[in-house]
């Protein structure tokens, strides 16, 4: 008995002892394997930290002298398009070099989550702003507003007259000028000012007139506004053309923009006042030599002379726009820049029949001030002697993004028209640095009281009709890069760019293929559709209504009613409402869904858009084209995803 159960005894032992090996085996087996688990996630998480992202470098207006070093790589010549990038598997803003010469600051912002950089130089002997524009604050015996302005003679006149904070206006010195007046049935609602209305001098000439300030210490300052009357302004309202940067880039030529113009012709957009082709970059032959520069001839066998005469024998209005850079080469480093050969360079645009100039500011070698005032003074002397000469003036644009608020000197420097925003992206919103439809808004809104006849805030090309399918516009905040296929504007979208623009009394510019059949040469990757452009963009960008908007005399940017608006600067949340003044006592109201989705009617005070209660007055809305009698209420009706409603309300 013993011996039996000895024996069961050890095979109890055995028994456990297997199980205990078992397990031990197991235990082993899925150790082994969480390690060789853990090691293959710790090989892909290494694997993840030393990939490879392609950082793509922006700067608007990099300096001639100024250098970007990268982890040993050296950069020259930055721009807004993006076109210079590095490859790294991470970057912080510290990796980020900048080396820049006197009256500079640089500013480093890395985006790892986009893969971008974006190095702002700042210019620190002039005025500058961060962020959004807005009212500037100023120095005793200034105004934050317009106090260099033109007029046609005899035509109707308005001057906004917007105060430093604790200033008000007491009264105004016309001196010999019988005409005008000064107005404070504003003072009480909307943006609360006075303002000089009436008609201008009717002899042509430089006038002046003294605005009288009192402080809210009681000291007592005026200042001095200069009043320019002539028939031979260089742009009384909004200039409206086509350039060829966003379609074509550097793929331009003789045969192309003749073909373009036929387009234009054939759309109906000559009719609308689309009246000017303008050749950005890159249309001359490839040198650093200012003193070489000359049209390159394998794109222009005719020269531009020529270019211009087969325009015009499209269409007898057409006339010619050129570009150039206040710089030693211009923003895509293809031919070189006009500082100090800028008379050099201005007689040859005359010689070839040029009407207007689109002046970049890469590759600086002076401030903003000095750079634009120079081509400024030339094109003066030569607007003296196309005057002389009977023909009309040449244009100058000044194109510095807005970087040091040009609204505060580009008049004094020449220009006519001043961009305000960044490079415009076909987008519904973006940023401050690719500016959408709303955020090029957002940045110009608040500059409507240094706006006026024949001084006008730039808000850069439309996108209207490129459908997706451009080249240096598809380089969205999100897209990151120039060309493929994004989604481009909706038809809403696109009326709202249309409607906004013309509101702001921004130049319209647009700069979609226009041919029977596209090619997409900055873009050629993507197929094309034939045609690019619809029945839905031409009735947008032929819209008598809107486009009179945009060209009324008065020479006014609308108002952005803050108090009244709920929307917030870049978001697609909210809506803003904007009142524009109008020759004749009309106003032009607009409304603007922000949102992607429709919001319901909105009831707007007519009193708070500066009009009278108890007045009845003809509303026109400018897309349906209805009309109706309205009284102390404007009320807009559902407005749709993205819908943009203009309304022109005039006495009953």
């Amino acid at each position: 008995m013993k011996k039996i159960l000895f024996i069961i005894g050890l095979m109890i032992v055995a028994l456990h002892t297997q199980s205990a090996i078992q397990h031990s085996a197991k235990l082993h087996y899925e150790d082994s394997l969480m390690g060789m688990k853990m090691q293959a996630a710790t090989d892909k998480g290494q694997e993840k930290v030393n990939e490879k992202h392609r950082y793509t470098l922006f700067s608007d207006g990099m300096p001639n002298d100024a250098v970007v070093r990268i982890k040993g790589k050296e950069f020259r010549g930055l721009n807004a398009q993006g076109n210079q990038s590095i490859e790294l598997d991470t970057l912080t803003v510290e990796d980020v070099k900048v080396e820049v010469g006197d009256g500079y600051r640089a500013k480093v912002t890395v985006d790892n989550a986009n893969y971008q950089v974006n190095i702002e130089f700042i210019q620190t002997s002039s005025a500058n702003y961060s962020g959004i524009n807005a009212t500037q604050e100023q120095k005793e015996g200034t105004m934050p507003c317009a106090t260099l302005m033109y007029a046609v003679p005899g035509a109707e006149y308005m001057h906004k007259l917007v105060t430093n904070a604790g200033e008000t206006v007491t009264d105004v010195d016309f001196g010999s000028i019988s005409t005008l007046t000064l107005r404070d049935d504003r003072l009480a609602t909307g943006n609360r000012y006075k303002y000089v209305h009436g008609r201008a001098p009717k002899k042509e000439g430089e006038y002046s007139y003294t605005v009288l300030l009192r402080g809210k210490d009681g000291e007592a300052t005026q200042v001095t506004v200069r009043l320019v009357v002539s028939r031979h302004l260089q742009s009384p309202t909004p200039m409206m053309a086509w350039l060829t940067w966003n379609w074509f880039a550097r793929a331009i030529s003789h045969d192309k923009m003749v073909e373009i113009a036929k387009g234009l012709k054939r759309h109906g957009l000559i009719d609308a006042g689309f009246s000017t082709i303008v050749l950005d970059d890159a249309w001359a032959s490839p040198t650093n030599d200012k003193a070489a520069l000359n049209y390159d001839a394998e794109k222009f066998p005719k020269g531009i002379s020529g270019l211009k005469r087969a325009l015009q024998k499209t269409d007898k209005r057409l006339k010619v726009g050129i570009y150039s850079d206040a710089g030693s080469m211009t923003c895509e480093n293809y031919q070189p820049g006009s500082y100090q050969h800028e008379a050099q360079h201005l007689a040859l645009f005359d010689q070839w029949g040029v009407d207007m100039l689109k002046y970049d500011y890469c590759n600086s070698e002076a401030s903003t001030t000095v750079s634009y005032s120079r081509m400024g003074d030339a094109i003066g002397q030569l607007n003296e002697q196309r005057r002389a000469r009977g023909h009309k003036p040449f244009v100058f644009n000044i194109c510095e993004w807005g970087k040091t608020q040009p609204w505060l000197w580009g008049s004094e420097a020449g220009g006519s028209s001043w961009r305000s925003t960044s490079d415009a992206r076909e987008d519904w919103v973006g940023n401050s640095s690719r500016p959408g439809v709303l955020a090029g808004v957002d940045e110009t809104r608040r500059l409507w009281m240094y706006a006026g006849v024949n001084r006008f805030n730039d808000l850069d090309m439309m996108c209207i009709g490129l459908h997706g399918l451009g080249g240096p516009s598809n380089n969205t905040m999100h897209h990151m890069q120039n060309g493929g296929k994004i989604e481009g504007l909706t038809d809403a979208q696109a009326r709202t760019q249309m409607s906004l623009w013309c509101m702001l009394a921004s130049p319209l510019s647009l700069t979609c293929d226009l041919r029977s059949a596209p090619k997409g040469e900055a873009n050629s990757s993507q197929p094309m559709p034939n045609t690019l452009i619809t029945k839905a963009d031409i009735e947008t960008l032929t819209n008598r209504d809107i486009l009179s908007i945009n060209q009324d005399a008065l020479g006014q940017q609308a108002e952005y009613m803050e108090q009244l608006s709920t929307g917030t600067d870049y978001s697609d949340t909210g809506y803003d409402i904007y009142v524009k003044d109008l020759t004749g006592g009309r106003k032009a109201v607009s409304i603007t869904n922000r949102a992607l989705t429709p919001i319901p009617s909105i009831d707007i005070p007519l009193t708070s858009l500066y009009m009278k209660a108890g007045k009845k007055y003809k509303c026109r809305e400018v897309w349906s084209r209805k009309t109706t009698t309205i009284q102390d209420t404007l009320s807009t009706g559902t407005l749709d995803a993205c819908e943009t409603k203009v309304f022109v309300l005039v006495n009953s």
